[in-house]
């Protein structure tokens, strides 16, 4: 009964921290259920992407960079020819490109990297630790009072089976003693 009880609460705790993660907002789609390491995986992984990203956007500090080197003067102290330089510009025009679109991409996810959720996510990754551990730990009670529950069952199914092989031989044996007993008042009607 206590079983029940701690996870009656712990489900009504895991409701509230969503209430508070997603707010009132009824047009929002509460994540399908799923479990908490799942659920961390994937903030992990989520994460890692946006700390990755957070790397590329220190490309961005080279645009400076990048800059001075498209500028006439450079162009101009340059020891390469004008052909040369355009046979470079075309050889690299495939990389130029995605190397533009890879810094639109970042330009444009930049507001998100710099939310506070994103900002506010490595202190909680205490907490996620310690949840995680307690989880793991509740798990483990699970599975040991699923194999309890299973050897309950185990016992009892095997007593009920004991028990009706023992009612079924009493009840022959009873119904044989009745068939005896009609034999012998019988036979003595008879005699």
């Amino acid at each position: 009964m206590a079983d029940i009880d701690a996870l009656t609460v712990l489900e009504d705790r895991v409701s509230q921290l969503e209430h508070q993660i997603f707010g009132n907002d009824s047009t929002k789609e509460l994540p399908s259920k799923t479990t908490v390491t799942e659920g961390l995986l994937g903030i992990s992984l989520k994460v890692q992407a946006a700390l990755a990203l957070r790397e590329k956007l220190d490309v961005l500090k080279r645009v400076e960079e990048i800059e001075k080197y498209l500028e006439a003067e450079f162009q101009a102290k340059a020891d390469l020819t004008e052909g040369a330089k355009l046979n470079v510009v075309l050889a690299e025009e495939d990389t130029i490109r995605s190397t533009i679109a890879a810094l639109q991409k970042i330009e444009d996810l930049k507001p998100v990297l710099d939310s506070e959720h994103i900002k506010d996510t490595p202190t909680y990754s205490g907490e996620i630790m310690r949840l995680t551990t307690i989880q793991m730990g509740q798990q483990e009670e699970v599975d040991k009072q699923s194999e309890k529950v299973r050897d309950l069952m185990s016992t009892y199914n095997d007593l009920v089976n004991t028990l009706s092989r023992l009612f079924l031989f009493w009840d022959r044996m009873l119904n044989r003693a009745i068939e005896e007993q009609d034999r012998a008042r019988r036979a003595k009607l008879y005699e």
